[in-house]
This record gives structure tokens, C-alpha cells and sequence, in this order.
């Protein structure tokens, strides 16, 4: 406010001022402005006014950051007003304001500044990074909020811990990354999806989260979504964070934000990077060494050296057989191009992204173009609107699933058969090309070569379509109203062509056949909410209600024919064969409706409340069961907002938070509570002509109802020494109740099959901790992130008490057991101690002088009588592994020096087991499948005892060391792994006309140090056949270099 004395203002010819002091009025005609207010203060007749016109300066200048980079999109407002603009591309500014303005520069992720122009109309502004990662604004569930408001277990991942990895697929870059996220790559393959786990299992069947792209829930599949797209993930990882989406989310949830435009000029930003892979050899023994096992083998059963299979061991070929399919390297590319920009009204970003990893055969690759487009409308201060549209599409060529058959193929079998063999002799035409493969000679395996020939011709495409709309409405001060609506539509396609071929009478396809899939699908969301924040002196309040509704459709339609005319691409249509054909189709659609609240208070930002609800109605269940609610509630301390910890130089925040949540599953057949018929065609009448009929399919339970989980967490936030170091530790316990699982129909009831049921319950308890350290001196810049989780899990109850057998033994039988009170998916079998050396240690071995395993010969495995009963038998089976690791670590190092930047990144799991199919099918020889480089060495025959760490070789197995499932081929399966290590260096602008130009390189999957014996310790598997190694396609290692570049 500002004071003029009346003789001042001779601008004004006519005015009234009135003063009850001098009891006189005076009219004033003539305002500087509308907006002047002019009245007597005193009787001098003075007067004050508001609002008269001030003068005007235009200011320019620059933002950088600590590095003299140009900070592109930095808030500059004039404060105390709504007058600002934003930097462009170069971080310059220009804007007209007050000739005493204080200018507030803020920009995320940085520390806001304020300056007094004070004369000055040129500005260099230099921002600090934000070390106080309190003041992060972070996802919630319908919602966001500061990082220090949190009650709930939830990590963050940004866009610059997503971009250090070069993957098509943005779920294996989370690997290592937070506490309590468990990533499984378990095969190298092109467009394989790994396994995500959070906080272990939760139950029997599917374990993977549930995906929310900007708000809308997209299921657990999100390969459409480009890496480059995403601006942060928040992992909801307690009850009390994710019971807000109710049934969906019971194995936890992943939000996911995408980048956003930015007002100001137009930004383009283009990233280019292109990669080789390469997978290492296998160690597989040669054609002499698999000789001399083959041969051991047969003296072994028959006794002598009658009837060798190799009798002279001069004349053995060897063909390589991994040479022979694997390439050497394979190439891997990706690109980006992106843009963004706007105004104040209206801001707009886009971008165009192709990926493309090819196998390391001569067939099989994954590729995927996407495309987003994102809209944000500010219509006014109270009205806006945001267009989020993604389309994308997928192409795949099944890489060919031969790695088995390389490892097991006779490498003393040619890759081809003879010339002079390839001819029509009138029993079998060996002159068409598929069919001059040989066949292995000593073994069942198949021809990989020629498996390859024949593979090309299953082609996968799938095309995608997201909208999602959102208004918002701000009426009143505090009050949001939000409808969101998301819809998504997909197009998937499969081609899958048999050609005819003969190898020989046991690898051959006499019928061709053409075979077409289609699966559609569509879904809608629609969200709707309404938020209301108030804050009355200490006391901070935040209301949010809702209701959503949710509608997913599929449909499947599947031909197939058999015969085509010749097999050339263009005859491979259903229309074109002659043979039988067989068509199939289905629609399956169910529905969700939910209403929600959450409640969040806050006193003087040391005390917090949070509670939320959801309650859910499902079309897959019958009216009694349909609706379920799912509540959660937590809370938390800031200790250090507590007046003994308030001035602290130390502790700079500590937190307590405590939750409990409950949330549901209906993860479950739509037609449960349904009697379910099942077409197929029977041979009626005296002709026997084929006649359709229906079947039990599947019996109803009238009765199944939700699954529940309930969750309670402990945890402590905590940051030291100016922020500079900060750590993050919980502990969980986690119980789901009315377990879903399908059981078996009672035997007189007449029905095939499994009926669904609420029977069975396990618990999980563990603990998480993630540290972090950040220090910055002089030109360098250092940040450490540590994550380390443990998990228990345990079955409490199951159906009808039974155990839940699980794993397949290449030696007949299951590999794992499930029982109450035990571990999920164990192994169970024998426990082996050692190799009898010689018949007195099998005569010795045993109770009341008669021998425990009479039927054993020197070489053989000795079994432990658990039951001391004198035989080996069921009762002796137990425990013997465990597939689920006691540890799991990350490590992330990111460095930078001027213009260089350094990262690493490594992933360990300790303590877990596999079970090793490949051990049995690579060191026994009982198929005479190729062995490992060394057996023969590592076998116990007469001479090599000492040696011997293998049990003797034989096809006659009276001991049963091949067909027990026993901790012979059980192994410690932890590891270190490297997963990327990247350098990169950004040209300084004055050697480079654009804004930023920066090229890096980078290695994927260094190194793994581990004493597994299988090509890889990563292996997975679902929840009752984990880490049963069947010798899956190996993770490759990646050499990359790439260019980002903004202009």
C-alpha cells in the first residue's frame, strides 16, 4: 500500500474525499484506474491506494544446473502473482514484471531460489540439486503424495534408474532395484517376459502384480509400454498402500507415470543405441570323451568289452553342435524419438519407439513399434483436461525351442546325411532339403539343425490400442473432482505352420498342417473421484471418494487344417488345405465394481493417519459372495519433528510407520460358480460315425467366495547427515486366507476333473532394507544405492489336508512336495551320503547284519536310512531344498566427473537351490545323451576312485541312483551377477550446435560368479516347480553403444 497527499494528484480535476474528522466531502472523478481505491486517511487529506499501475521491466536470463547445463522447462514466476513462464530448450527465460519483483525459480528435483531483480534485467541462475528426497511428490493410489507423508510401504524407481538398461521390456530393469521386488530373467529369449514377485508368494497360482499405466489398472502384461515413456514407477508393496485397488491386488501393485510435456518451446529429444549379444559354449564333452563314457557305460552292464559301442576310438567324429545352431553374435537395436512443448493453456509431448532383439539362431526375433501422445488442456483455473493415447504393436518369430537337444545331441553324429543318401528311393524321399538331416545316432534326441530349418513359420503379432481420458474440476479452494476414463483394445494374431519332413521313422511329420489364432480383447475403466484438502493451523486433512467400474472382454477363435497342397508362404491358408479341419472359438467377460475412500490426516507434519476402504462386487461370483470390502489403516511418527530431535546436525528425519490392510483375490475361472459342458465327438452306431457330445466340463461351487489377504508392516524411515545418507527397513507378515485353489471332485460323485474351492492358507513373513548415499564435492558426484530382502513363506493349511505335488524328474516322479506347516514347492527325496568305494562299505552298511541297500555295487550312491529301518523306502524321503533364495541383494553405483558419467549395477540371490534335470540328463549317460566336459574324469570305474564325484555309469540301475530324487542333483544356486556397467560422456555445447549431446557404452550381464554347474543359476519356474533347471536359452551378454541427443 502506498500513500499520495492530495495537492499530489493534479492528474485527477474533479474529486470527493470524505473524513468524519472534518466533516467535509470531496468527489474524485478522475482515477488512475479502475482498480484505485482512494479514501481519507487523515486530515492532512491524504489518501492511500491499491492497485495503481507501477512500472514495468522485461528481464531475461538463463537457468543451469551445478554443471552449467541448461535446465530446460524451470518454473520462473514473479511472486505473489501468476505471472511467469517457463525456460526453454537453451534454460533461457524472458518475462515482464514489476520493477521491484522477487523472482521464485523452482524446477523438480532441484532446490527452489529466490531473487530480488533490484535494478538488474540479466540473470544467470544456477540451481542446486535436491538432496531431500522428503519433498518428492510420489503416486499413490488414486492419488499422489509427499515422500515424508507416507504411511505405507512404497519404493520409487525414476527414469534414470529405468535408462541404464537396454531392454525392450521395463520389469527386468526393476531387478535389484528396490527392496523386496524379486526379478527372475529365467531364459535369454527374444520377448520372454521375466517373473516379478513382490514380497514372495501369495499363493499357488499366478503371482505377478497388477500394472496401473497414469491411473488406469492394465492387468501384469506391459511389454507394449516403451521404457523410454516412463517418467517413475511406485511399488505399493503393504496392504495398507494397496488395498485402494482391492481384489486386484493382492500380489501387490506397480503405478506407473508417464512422461508429460512441458511448457515452453518444442523439445526434441532422440536416443539411438545398438547392441551385439553373445552366449558362451557350454562345456559339452567331444566325440572321444563321449566315447569313452558310452563305453564305460556298456562294461559297466554287460560286463566286458564284448559289445562296445565304440570299439575304436580312433575313428569318432565330433560335431559341435552349439557351433552348428548358435550364432556367434546377435544384433539388438533400439530408438526413440520424442518431442514435447507448449503453453500455458495447452501442453503436448509425443514419441515414436522401435525395439528389435534378434535370437542367437538363424530364426527368432522379437520387435515392437509404440507410439504415445499426450495432451494437457488448462481451459482455466478451474477446468482441465488430459488425452493420454498409446498404440503399439508386437511382432515375434518363436525362437526355436532346441537348446535341449544341443546339449543332449551325440556329437559323434554328422549334421548332415551323405550326399549320395539324399534320393527318393520309393520307401522315403530324402531329396527334399528338411530331410537331409542325419539322425543322431545313439540317442532319441532330435536334430537341432534341422529343427531350425523347419522353425520360421509360428509368426505372432499383436496390435494395441490405450485411450485415456481424464477431467479434472476444481469448483471450490480444495476441493478435486476427477473422471477418468481408460480404454484399451487388442488385436493378437498367430500363424503357425508343419511342414513335412522325415529324418527317420521317430522324427518325421508325414501331414502338413496350417493353424490360425485369434485372441481379442477389450476393456474399460472408468474412475471416478472426488478430493478435498484442508488444513486448519496444524492439523492437515485429505478426503478422497470414489467409485470405479471395470468391464474386460476377450474373445478366441482358433482353425486349423491339415494337407496343404504344397509349402510354398502363399498356400499357407486354412482355405488352401484339403484335409480335416477343426475350428474353435470362445468369449469370456467378467466385471468389477468398486467404491473407495481414503482418509489422510496429518498434525503439524510429525503425526499421520491414514485409512482406506474398497468395496468390490464381482461378476465371478454368485449374489451372496459377490461383494466383499477390504479396509486398511496405518499411521506414523516423525520423531525427528519432536522437539529433541528438531535441531538435530545428525538425524535430519526419522519415521516409525505401522499398517495393516486386507485385500482380496478373485483370481479364478469366470464360470466357477458354473456347470460347465464341454463339446468333443464320439463313434456312435454301427458305422461308427463320429457324432458331437457334450461332457462334464466343470462342476459349479455355488459357494466360492474371495480370497483374502491380510497384511500388517512395520517400518522406519530414516535420513542422516544432511540428507546425505538415508535408509529405508520393514518387516511384514503376510496371510492368505480362503486360498482359491481347484481340488479334486470325490470319487463318487460321478464328475471328472476339479471343482474350485476356498481351501487352503500360507503365510509369508520377511524383512526389507534399502540404503542410499549421495555426496557431491567439487566436479564430483557420487550416489549408492544398496537393496537386501528376506522372505519365509510356509503352507498352513491345504485341501483336505493332502500335499501338493509339483516338478517333473527327468528320472521319473515329482521333485516337489507341499505340505502343512511346510516350505511351498520343496524339494523332497533322499539324502545321499557319498559313493561306495567297494563292497566292504556295502556289507557294512547295514542293520542286524543284513546289508541297507543290497542291490548296490561299488560306484553306486549310498542313501541315508532316515527311519533307521533298514531299507531305503518312502519313509526315508524328506526335505532336501529349497528353491526360494534366504537373500536377495542389489547394488547400484552411479558416478559422475565433469562431463563423464560411470554406472553399475549388480543383483545377487543367496541361499536358494535348484534342482538339475540337465545333471541327470549330462552326467549319467541313462539316455546316452551327451555329457558335460569332464565326466568321464568325474565318474567312479576301477582306478579313478579317489577322483570320483560322480556315481559309476550304467544303464542297469538296481540301486536306483538315476531314478531317485535324491540331493545328488540338488544344488546351491546362488550367485553374483553384473547386470550393467555404463560409461558415457556428454560433449560440451560449445563443441556441439545442439543442446545436449550424449554417447555412451554399455555392458549387460558382465559376469556371474556362482558354483552352480548348470549354464545358468537364474532359473524360476511357477510357484510348486521352482528352480527345476530343463536347461532353458541362456541370458546373453550385451555390448551396447548409444547417442542421446536434445535439440
Amino acid at each position: 500500500m502506498k500513500n499520495y497527499n492530495l495537492k499530489s494528484l493534479n492528474a485527477f480535476t474533479k474529486f470527493k474525499c470524505t473524513s468524519k474528522l472534518l466533516g467535509c466531502t470531496w468527489v474524485l472523478l478522475g482515477l488512475i484506474s479502475t482498480s484505485t481505491q482512494v479514501y481519507a486517511s487523515d486530515f492532512n487529506s491524504s489518501i492511500s491506494t491499491y492497485g495503481v499501475s507501477q512500472s514495468k521491466v522485461t528481464i531475461k536470463g538463463v537457468v543451469v544446473d551445478e554443471r552449467n547445463e541448461p535446465i530446460v522447462g524451470a518454473n520462473i514466476m514473479e511472486k505473489g502473482t501468476s505471472n511467469g513462464t517457463i525456460s526453454d530448450i537453451e534454460g533461457a527465460f524472458t518475462l515482464t514484471v514489476s520493477s521491484d519483483a522477487i523472482l521464485k525459480i523452482t524446477f523438480i528435483g532441484y532446490v527452489d531460489k529466490q531473487l530480488s531483480i533490484k535494478g538488474k534485467t540479466n540473470f544467470r541462475v544456477v540451481l542446486s540439486e535436491n538432496t531431500n528426497a522428503l519433498d518428492e511428490i510420489v503416486v499413490v493410489g488414486y492419488g499422489t503424495a509427499r515422500k515424508q507423508d507416507l504411511t505405507s510401504a512404497i519404493s520409487s524407481v525414476k527414469s534414470e534408474d529405468i535408462d541404464k538398461f537396454f531392454s525392450g521390456n521395463v520389469q527386468s530393469s526393476l531387478q535389484g532395484q528396490v527392496a523386496g521386488v524379486t526379478v527372475v530373467n529365467s531364459s535369454g529369449a527374444p520377448g520372454s517376459n521375466p517373473s516379478v514377485t513382490i514380497r514372495g508368494i501369495s499363493n499357488f497360482g499366478d503371482n505377478r502384480p497388477l500394472y496401473v499405466v497414469d491411473g488406469i489398472p492394465m492387468g501384469t502384461d506391459i511389454r507394449y509400454l516403451d521404457p523410454n515413456d516412463i517418467e517413475s514407477m511406485e511399488v505399493l508393496k503393504d496392504a495398507s498402500a494397496t488395498a485402494i485397488y482391492g481384489t486386484q491386488a493382492s500380489n501387490g501393485v506397480i503405478l506407473i507415470t508417464t512422461k508429460k510435456g512441458k511448457a515452453g518451446k518444442v523439445n526434441f529429444q532422440f536416443d539411438a543405441s545398438f547392441g551385439f549379444q553373445t552366449i558362451g559354449s557350454p562345456n559339452m564333452a567331444d566325440g572321444l570323451e563321449y566315447a569313452k563314457v558310452l563305453n564305460e557305460k556298456a562294461r559297466n552292464d554287460n560286463g566286458s568289452d564284448a559289445a562296445l559301442p565304440f570299439p575304436d576310438l580312433n575313428d569318432v567324429h565330433t560335431t559341435n553342435w552349439w557351433r552348428e545352431v548358435m550364432n556367434k553374435v546377435a544384433p539388438q537395436q533400439k530408438y526413440n524419438l520424442s518431442f514435447n512443448g507448449g503453453s500455458d493453456k495447452i501442453v503436448y509431448s509425443a514419441s515414436l519407439g522401435y525395439y528389435r532383439q534378434d535370437s542367437q539362431m538363424d530364426k527368432g526375433y522379437w520387435e515392437k513399434i509404440s507410439s504415445r501422445f499426450n495432451l494437457d488442456f488448462n481451459f482455466n483455473k478451474y477446468v482441465s483436461f488430459t488425452q493420454n493415447l498409446n498404440v503399439s504393436f508386437e511382432g515375434q518369430e518363436d525362437t526355436p525351442g532346441v537348446v535341449g537337444n544341443i546339449l543332449k545331441m551325440d556329437p559323434t553324429t554328422p549334421v548332415f546325411i551323405p550326399e549320395e543318401e539324399r534320393v527318393n528311393d520309393g520307401v522315403n524321399d530324402r531329396s527334399k532339403p528338411l530331410n537331409w538331416y542325419h539322425r543322431s545316432i545313439h540317442n532319441q534326441a532330435h536334430n537341432p539343425v534341422g529343427a531350425v530349418a523347419r522353425a520360421g513359420n509360428d509368426s505372432y503379432s499383436s496390435y494395441r490400442f490405450i485411450s485415456n481420458s481424464t477431467l479434472t474440476v476444481k469448483p471450490i479452494a480444495g476441493l478435486t473432482l476427477r473422471s477418468q476414463l481408460g480404454l484399451g483394445f487388442r488385436f493378437n494374431e498367430k500363424d503357425i505352420f508343419s511342414p513335412t519332413f522325415f529324418i527317420d521313422n521317430l522324427e518325421r511329420n508325414e501331414r502338413s498342417k496350417i493353424e490360425r489364432r485369434h485372441n481379442n480383447s477389450s476393456n474399460w475403466s472408468w474412475n471416478n473421484t472426488a478430493t478435498y484438502e484442508k488444513k486448519i493451523q496444524k492439523h492437515s486433512f485429505t478426503l478422497m471418494a470414489g467409485m470405479t467400474m471395470e468391464k474386460y472382454r476377450s474373445r478366441t477363435l482358433q482353425g486349423s487344417r491339415n494337407d496343404l497342397p504344397g509349402e510354398f508362404e502363399s498356400l499357407r491358408q486354412i482355405d488352401a488345405a484339403t484335409g480335416e479341419m477343426t475350428l474353435t472359438g470362445n468369449t469370456s467377460i467378467n466385471t468389477l465394481l468398486s467404491y473407495l475412500f481414503r482418509v489422510n490426516y496429518n498434525y503439524d507434519n510429525r503425526y499421520y493417519l491414514t485409512m482406506t476402504g474398497r468395496y468390490d462386487g464381482s461378476s465371478k461370483f454368485m449374489d451372496k459372495n459377490k461383494w466383499a470390502f477390504f479396509p486398511s489403516v496405518s499411521a506414523a511418527w516423525r520423531i525427528s519433528g519432536e522437539g529433541f530431535l528438531k535441531d538435530s546436525e545428525i538425524v535430519n528425519d526419522l519415521k516409525l510407520r505401522v499398517g495393516w490392510g486386507q485385500i482380496g483375490n478373485q483370481n479364478i475361472d469366470n464360470g466357477a460358480y458354473l456347470d460347465i459342458l464341454s463339446g468333443s465327438y464320439y463313434p456312435f452306431g454301427s458305422d461308427k460315425d463320429l457324432q458331437i457330445a457334450y461332457l462334464p466340463g466343470g462342476v459349479k461351487n455355488p459357494d466360492v467366495k474371495w480370497e483374502t489377504v491380510k497384511d500388517a508392516n512395520v517400518g522406519v524411515d530414516a535420513s542422516f547427515f544432511r540428507n546425505r545418507f538415508s535408509v529405508s527397513a520393514d518387516y511384514y507378515v503376510r496371510k492368505t486366507e480362503d486360498m482359491l485353489m481347484q481340488c479334486a471332485n470325490p470319487w463318487y460323485s460321478g464328475y471328472p476333473g476339479k471343482i474350485w474351492t476356498n481351501v487352503g492358507c500360507i503365510q509369508v513373513n520377511g524383512w526389507e532394507v534399502s540404503a542410499t548415499y549421495m555426496e557431491k564435492f567439487k566436479d564430483w558426484s557420487m550416489k549408492i544405492g544398496l537393496t537386501a530382502s528376506h522372505s519365509k513363506n510356509k503352507a498352513k493349511t491345504l485341501a483336505d489336508g493332502e500335499a501338493l505335488w509339483g516338478g517333473s524328474f527327468d528320472g521319473g516322479g515329482n521333485v516337489t512336495r507341499t505340505v502343512e506347516g511346510g516350505i511351498i514347492g520343496e524339494y523332497y527325496g533322499y539324502i545321499v551320503d557319498g559313493i561306495f568305494q567297494n563292497q566292504d562299505e556295502i556289507d557294512n552298511y547295514a542293520k542286524d547284519g543284513v546289508p541297507i541297500q543290497g542291490n548296490a555295487r561299488p560306484g553306486d550312491l549310498k542313501f541315508r536310512d532316515l527311519d533307521n529301518s533298514g531299507t531305503i523306502d518312502d519313509k526315508d524321503r524328506t526335505a532336501i531344498g529349497n528353491p526360494y533364495p534366504d537373500l536377495n541383494l542389489g547394488l547400484n553405483i552411479n558416478l559422475t566427473y565433469k562431463d563423464f558419467d560411470f554406472s553399475t549395477s549388480f543383483y545377487a540371490s543367496l541361499g536358494g537351490d535348484n534342482f538339475c534335470n540337465t545333471k541327470f540328463r549330462h552326467t549319467t549317460a541313462k539316455n546316452d545323451f551327451n555329457v558335460f566336459k569332464g565326466v568321464y574324469n568325474s565318474v567312479w570305474r576301477e582306478g579313478n576312485e579317489r577322483n570320483a564325484t560322480m556315481p559309476r555309469l550304467s544303464g542297469v540301475d538296481l540301486n536306483g541312483n538315476l531314478s531317485k530324487v535324491s540331493t545328488y542333483f540338488v544344488e546351491d544356486a546362488s550367485f553374483l551377477r553384473c547386470r550393467s556397467m555404463q560409461l558415457g560422456y556428454t560433449i560440451p555445447k560449445k563443441f556441439w550446435g545442439m543442446s545436449k549431446l550424449r554417447v555412451y557404452a554399455s555392458v549387460e550381464n558382465l559376469f556371474v560368479i556362482t558354483g552352480y554347474s548348470g549354464q545358468d543359476p537364474e532359473v524360476g519356474g511357477s510357484t510348486l516347480s521352482a528352480g527345476i533347471d530343463n536347461g532353458l536359452y541362456p541370458q546373453p551378454r550385451t555390448y551396447i553403444f548409444g547417442l542421446k541427443m536434445s535439440f
